[in-house]
């Protein structure tokens, strides 16, 4: 495990979803391995956040650069695949539901949701990134009442 959390922190991110998922692995598969990679996945966090589109989406670049660290978005419409995982991303970062972040990375997620109740913009069919939406949107719901 250790050389596989090597190698993606060494992974130079191309698209929004590679930041999204070096946070997930981190946070999921390799939490005792964070420590060392701290750093980077606040980095990683500040950017995801700093690229964020107006109406809360994300899209696929993953931002400009100014070389010293800081980021902007790219001048791209949103897509819910990279969306949901940025949306998930900062949830297991330890964002609650109502981080305006995450609030409005949700409320994008909903306004891009087709009449036939699946999310697509790029992919053929879209199935799998209606399975990367609904894993966010469950990550955000409230936790069942009892009784």
């Amino acid at each position: 495990l250790a050389e596989k959390a090597k190698a993606i922190r060494a992974v130079v991110p191309k698209v929004t979803d590679d930041l999204a998922m070096r946070l997930h692995f981190f946070g999921k598969a390799a939490p005792e391995l964070a420590g060392e990679a701290k750093a980077q996945l606040d980095a990683d966090e500040a950017r995801l956040r700093a690229i964020q589109n107006p109406d809360g989406s994300w899209s696929f670049p993953p931002g400009v650069g100014d070389g010293v660290g800081a980021w902007r978005r790219a001048a791209e419409p949103g897509d819910p695949a990279p969306t949901a995982l940025a949306v998930l991303a900062l949830v297991e970062r330890g964002a609650p539901r109502d981080d305006p972040a995450v609030a409005r990375g949700v409320a994008a997620l909903l306004a891009m949701q087709a009449p036939n109740g699946r999310w697509n913009k790029a992919a053929q069919t879209g199935f799998v990134t209606t399975a990367y939406v609904l894993h966010a949107l469950a990550a955000v719901a409230p936790a069942p009442q009892a009784g």
